[in-house]
């Protein structure tokens, strides 16, 4: 877990020193409003808020880096937009076996106690059924 809390810290450091603005034409991630994603609860989310927007990615990637059947492959994406950050995390070799990737996003932005989550979406590509080559906002059969 220090890893992955040392990980967010510098992702986060590098955010807060870009001179990117909103004509900036590079990748920042996922676009969530593009149709193919769920919209989940953010109140579901655990943990939904922290005293550092650090701790909120670090407990999203948490998840993803170890499991019992080994280590899945993760990228990470973390940028601003409209005044929050945004950060995404796409998951491969998972060990549910019916799910071929999973990608996730959360928007975070200030709250009284420090950060708080204030968007979640998900989606998937499954490794059987009708459609195993596209994104799908359907959890896997």
């Amino acid at each position: 877990m220090q890893f992955i809390r040392a990980l967010a810290l510098t992702a986060f450091a590098v955010l807060a020193t870009s001179t990117a603005d909103a004509s900036d034409s590079r990748y920042f991630g996922p676009d969530p409003s593009a149709p193919g994603w769920a919209r989940m609860k953010p109140e579901a989310w655990t943990p939904n808020t922290a005293v550092t927007a650090a701790e909120l990615v670090a407990g999203m990637l948490a998840g993803a880096m170890e499991t019992t059947d080994g280590r899945p492959d993760t990228k990470v994406h973390i940028w601003t937009t409209g005044g929050t950050f945004r950060a995404a995390a796409q998951t491969t070799g998972l060990p549910d076996d019916a799910v071929r990737a999973q990608e996730t996003v959360i928007a975070i932005a200030p709250a009284d106690s420090g950060w708080k989550v204030t968007e979640v979406w998900r989606r998937w590509i499954c490794a059987r059924g009708d459609n195993t080559r596209d994104w799908t906002d359907k959890p896997c059969p």
